[in-house]
């Protein structure tokens, strides 16, 4: 059966990933391993549950964890990739999904508390009930049928092309119960749902409109939108009925926004030392130092769903000659890589997945640093005395990368050119044509293994021709998308890892480590989403 493919088509959109559509449920429970060799404070399951239940008196909470502002609070608005990030980081505080992912990568309920396939075309949702918007308009089936449809609208192309495609309709069967149609098996659907389908009210959205809505906005969420200063902060307050026993436990926070000038000049440090803000994200690596030895504040650590990959370019010479692509693969110390580039905060991974995402292959190794089998493979390919390439730093990446990269690949008589474009001039740039690497950020919200696979293979078609593609991987990617049935799902995924992995069309260089600067007085569980969910955080 022919699918429409899940995610976008144009290739400059992997550079954009580290950003676009960073959206997850609450996180339930951290995955145990943490991403050694990293031994500062990396959060561990009991760093809430240890803490005394009673709250402390400060309930107030000032952050800052961008520089952006946000130019709406709608997420069902959004036509900035760039901007998507930052507002994701405040609505998933004012709405709720129907479905989410938990931090071990599985789909739990939300505002949907069961549900079952009726047939492989029907999806089937019980709701739950007694949930009120936070302006006391309930929550229910049409609500749900709403939100949906209001994603299907054409002023929001993108997002129907890209995501919930396979959508035919949605039914109320009753007040708490509604059924989504699909024109083929979908077995991501509920993935979309837990990340891209936030719930709105229908009768306030109707009342005020689309640009009110984006400046005023109301859920179901733990905490309710209260005021946006204009160039200075958001304030959300806590949600007293929210459906969530205990939850949140902050009565107020406020996201600050603070140039990128004044992070430069570690402004946005100082605040942190001297108690003004309680909580910050993403310092440079030198200056968590100061973060860590103060006695009010603290570092926290989790591995995350981010990763740094180099894809040697599969579309033309050389790289389209395997032997190259291992070569680059087997050149790289990515301990070493992870030390100097990232001071620590990284783990080598073989794949784009870990343990955090579903489908991932675990006995896959990463890849080994053997560059006297690299050197070799160059060699073989009909370059004996080495060639040249260049390669594309792309914005977000770390400065650092490009020298690292290029130190290891002259051991192996490849010579690289870096060129590190902002945003605006990567537009303009024909990647496959101009660039023999390309070095960036992928991030995978889905959970799922095969969202980055889907990005770099099945949504290339034009790379069948070359011999990066393996063969039959579009067929079995087209299979497992549509297998409803999650034990076979997962094992179609462990073959379509193993297929890329033996292929080489991507390195991976290692998976991120998120490091938060807070208050050391602050109870806060981090998300392997990266994204800052503070709805169960507290004060001690």
């Amino acid at each position: 059966m022919k699918r429409t493919t899940v995610c976008p088509r144009y290739l400059c959109a992997l550079f954009y990933l580290a950003g676009l559509l960073l959206i997850y449920g609450c996180s339930a429970r951290l995955n145990e391993k943490s991403a050694t060799p990293i031994t500062t404070a990396i959060s561990k399951d009991s760093s809430l549950t240890a803490a005394p239940a009673t709250p402390s008196h400060k309930s107030d909470l000032n952050l800052c964890l961008s520089a952006t502002e946000p130019q709406t609070l709608d997420p069902g608005n959004l036509t900035d990739p760039n901007g998507i990030a930052s507002v994701y980081e405040i609505t998933q505080h004012i709405f709720d999904r129907l479905v989410n992912i938990d931090a071990a990568g599985r789909i739990v309920p939300s505002l949907a508390t069961s549900w079952e396939y009726l047939n492989p075309l029907t999806l089937q949702l019980y709701l739950r009930r007694d949930v009120l918007f936070h302006n006391g308009e309930p929550f229910n089936a049409g609500a749900v049928k709403f939100s949906l449809e209001r994603l299907f609208q054409a002023t929001i192309g993108r997002q129907k092309e890209n995501r919930l495609h396979t959508v035919a309709g949605v039914d109320i069967v009753d007040k708490y119960t509604v059924k989504i149609r699909t024109t083929v098996p979908d077995g991501l659907l509920l993935r979309q749902l837990a990340t891209l389908v936030f719930i709105f009210p229908p009768r306030y959205f109707r009342s005020v409109g689309k640009q009110t809505f984006g400046r005023q906005p109301i859920g179901t969420g733990p905490f309710r939108f209260t005021k946006w200063n204009a160039d200075h902060d958001i304030v959300l307050t806590r949600n007293a009925g929210y459906w969530v026993p205990a939850v949140p436990k902050l009565d107020r926070v406020t996201f600050q926004f603070i140039p990128t000038a004044d992070f430069k000049d570690h402004q946005w440090r100082n605040p942190l030392l001297n108690g003004q803000l309680d909580f910050i994200k993403q310092l440079p690596g030198m200056q968590t130092f100061k973060v860590q030895n103060n006695r009010e504040t603290k570092l926290v650590k989790t591995r995350s769903t981010r990763y740094v990959v180099l894809m040697p370019n599969p579309f033309k010479p050389p790289f389209s000659d395997i032997r190259l692509r291992r070569a680059v693969a087997l050149a790289i110390d990515r301990e070493l890589l992870i030390r100097l580039v990232a001071n620590g905060n990284g783990q080598p991974v073989a794949l784009l997945s870990s343990d955090l995402e579903f489908g991932h292959n675990e006995s896959l190794p990463a890849y080994p640093f053997d560059p006297d089998t690299a050197q070799a493979l160059v060699t073989k390919a009909g370059y004996p005395s080495g060639l040249s390439a260049r390669a594309l730093l792309a914005p977000g990446t770390s400065p650092r990368l490009g020298p690292v990269l290029a130190r290891f690949f002259k051991d192996i008589n490849l010579d690289i050119t870096v060129v590190a474009p902002d945003r605006r001039q990567l537009e303009k740039i024909n990647l496959v044509k101009d660039y023999d690497l390309w070095v960036f950020i992928a991030h995978n919200p889905l959970r799922h293994s095969a969202f980055l696979l889907n990005q770099f293979l099945v949504e290339r078609p034009s790379m069948a021709a070359t011999n990066a593609y393996p063969v039959g991987f579009r067929q079995k990617f087209e299979q497992m998308v549509s297998t409803i049935d999650t034990v076979e799902q997962a094992r179609l995924c462990h073959e379509l890892e193993r297929m890329a992995y033996e292929t080489y069309f991507v390195c991976p260089l290692f998976q991120i480590v998120e490091t938060y600067e807070v208050s050391k007085r602050l109870m806060y569980k981090p998300s392997p989403s990266g994204l800052v969910d503070l709805s169960e955080a507290y004060f001690q």
